[in-house]
């Protein structure tokens, strides 16, 4: 099975929204919204931190986990 690494669209996903809800909830046009979902490179941390009092608690670990493993890799 492939590894799946949009983290941002499994999160958005886990949590029940649509990619307009999102949109709105980062105050950007939804066409905005799709190039940052696209990429999750371009989300900045205040994004994230806009979005968490949003989203469920599996979506929450999602974007915990993937924070962490960008940030805290040993690799």
């Amino acid at each position: 099975m492939p590894e799946v690494t949009n983290f941002v669209e499994v999160a958005r996903g886990a949590s029940g929204y649509q990619k307009k809800e999102f949109a709105e909830f980062l105050e950007v046009d939804p066409q905005t919204y799709r190039k940052i979902e696209s990429d999750p490179d371009n989300m900045t941390l205040g994004m994230v931190k806009s979005l968490l009092p949003k989203l469920n608690r599996y979506s929450r670990q999602i974007l915990q986990e993937s924070i962490n493993e960008i940030f805290l890799s040993c690799e």
